[in-house]
């Protein structure tokens, strides 16, 4: 039997072909980023594992969730989830750009060096996790962590700095605290169990 298209998928299409056939958009901002989305061609991978054994598609199941969770930690450390509110949700295609590029930024070639191409108006720039956004709010945050007597530890790959007096912790400190206060805490309590 031959499959069909949803409903759903109708719906999607049709509004793929407004805005396609739409006027270009006149804020200059969302004309860069429309520019930047029209300059990538997204791929999708679909695998059918329907005849896999049952064990096969567990550990594929498991390995998908497993992604999820790196993909959370990566937004989480990029400094993606910190703005990530900020997007307008009236605006697909900052929305899609920002979903893309793991934040705000164009990082297409034509759409690089732009300084107005961002999925949020004013170019914000994208704070990391590792280190308080207050801090890193200065143009000369990187260098004011050089001249600290502490900064062999503030500056190390394996931290993260907290605190007004900007003090580092290991790092797997706090993913470890993380991961009892967030989503996993489930998975984290099972393994306490046993």
């Amino acid at each position: 039997m031959m499959g069909s298209f949803t409903p759903a998928f109708d719906q999607a299409l049709a509004r793929i072909r407004a805005e396609d056939a739409a006027p270009a958009p006149s804020d200059a901002r969302v004309r860069l980023v429309t520019t930047e989305l029209d300059h990538a061609a997204p791929t999708l991978v679909d695998s059918d594992l329907a005849d896999l054994p049952p064990a096969h598609r567990a550990f594929a199941r498991r390995m998908l969730t497993v992604a999820e969770h790196i993909d959370a930690l990566y937004a989480q450390q990029s400094g993606m989830t910190a703005l990530a509110a900020r997007v307008q949700t009236t605006d697909p295609a900052s929305q899609a750009l920002f979903r893309r590029n793991w934040g705000p930024r164009c990082l297409g070639a034509l759409t690089e060096h732009e300084a107005a191409c961002s999925a949020l108006d004013g170019a914000p720039r994208q704070p990391v996790d590792v280190y308080p956004a207050a801090l890193q709010s200065s143009d000369g945050f990187c260098h004011a962590l050089e001249q600290r007597f502490d900064a062999t530890a503030l500056l190390s790959p394996f931290t993260v700095v907290r605190g007004r007096a900007a003090r580092s912790r290991p790092f797997r400190t706090r993913r470890r605290t993380r991961r009892r206060c967030g989503r996993w805490r489930a998975s984290c309590a099972r393994r306490r169990m046993r």
